[in-house]
């Protein structure tokens, strides 16, 4: 395993920080219904929410969270790959643009 994280560092970078944000998350949830429970605001809540598996208030989030993971995974496998796998051929538009920069102002030496 530990093979294919260092072939592919943005598998690794993905996969740690997926593993951060749920322990993260996890432990934020556990403090709160710690908090939540103990003082019955938690059953008022649930009985007035109705707070099932299919209840929209559960889904919504749910596939909001699934949706925005999505976008930023894609996202920034397009940042990676911009980032790390471009040609380093130098191209049409970097020959003419190095031209520019690298030709003397007009009048001096």
């Amino acid at each position: 395993m530990n093979k294919i994280f260092e072939k592919y560092l943005i598998l690794n970078y993905v996969v740690s920080s997926y593993v951060k944000a749920l322990l993260l998350s996890l432990a934020a949830f556990t403090l709160l219904f710690a908090a939540l429970i103990p003082t019955g605001v938690y059953n008022r809540i649930e009985s007035v929410l109705d707070l099932k598996y299919n209840s929209p208030f559960v889904l919504i989030p749910l596939y909001g969270f699934i949706a925005l993971s999505g976008i930023c995974f894609f996202i920034g496998f397009l940042l990676y790959y911009y980032k790390y796998k471009r040609s380093r051929s130098k191209g049409t538009f970097q020959e003419a643009f190095s031209k520019i920069i690298s030709d003397k102002p007009i009048g001096k030496d």
